[in-house]
């Protein structure tokens, strides 16, 4: 499958909301113009958890086409693109890679092996493979779902 051509979409989407854990705090972003983590409107991290743990005890090969349609490029978490109107947003680039930690956590995964996940895909589906950035928020992702913020 290739992916679309996207337009690049350097400014703040007027509907982005800034990612607020179920106490109240909003998730600092120190590269975002609002330092805040901002997500499009429809990002519900609870949901994101929840999709993980719905995959949990699947047999591997029903988790990964499932983790697929829901993380990978493209996927129902992949923030940052807009398939429809084929648009690719640079704010919403840290949330999605939030959204992968967050749900793969969910899914039972160690961060180790969320890490080496991530690095394989990005190896053959990225331009920034093995980006320290990507890793952190990946990682980020991952601690907060474990330490029970989406739960």
């Amino acid at each position: 499958m290739e992916l679309a051509d996207y337009k690049p979409v350097h400014e703040l989407p007027d509907d982005a909301v800034v990612v607020t854990t179920p106490d109240g705090r909003p998730i600092y972003d120190k590269d975002s113009e609002t330092k805040k983590l901002m997500a499009p409107p429809r990002a519900d991290f609870r949901q994101i958890y929840a999709a993980g743990r719905a995959v949990a005890s699947l047999p591997y090969s029903e988790q990964y086409r499932q983790a697929h349609a829901a993380i990978a490029q493209e996927g129902a978490y992949d923030f940052q693109r807009d398939v429809q109107q084929q648009r690719f947003y640079d704010a919403y680039v840290h949330a999605s890679n939030y959204a992968v930690g967050v749900y793969m956590a969910g899914a039972g995964y160690s961060l180790e092996a969320t890490r080496v996940f991530a690095k394989l895909y990005a190896l053959r589906h990225s331009s920034n493979y093995d980006a320290q950035d990507q890793l952190n928020w990946i990682k980020r992702g991952w601690e907060d779902a474990n330490s029970g913020v989406w739960k």
